[in-house]
């Protein structure tokens, strides 16, 4: 018998299935008190966020410093 085809006795699959929901929207809250907390800082603080932001993206710090990830103000 295929696995694909075998039962799933111990609802192992349905499990899986709402962890990835549940992590989906744990991401899409962070990433949504991330984007909205940019506007609520100061100006002179934005920065900051956008370098977390891109933390939490993954992205490197010369990913994080290229033009467009700081604002026009804190650019060198």
């Amino acid at each position: 018998m295929r696995p694909s085809t075998m039962s799933d006795p111990s609802g192992s699959r349905e499990m899986f299935r709402e962890t990835i929901q549940n992590l989906s929207r744990l991401i899409r809250a962070l990433m949504r008190n991330l984007f909205m907390g940019y506007f609520h800082t100061p100006k002179d603080k934005r920065s900051e966020v956008l370098r977390l932001m891109g933390s939490v993206l993954g992205l490197d710090k010369d990913e994080v410093n290229q033009e467009g990830w700081q604002p026009a103000g804190d650019r060198e």
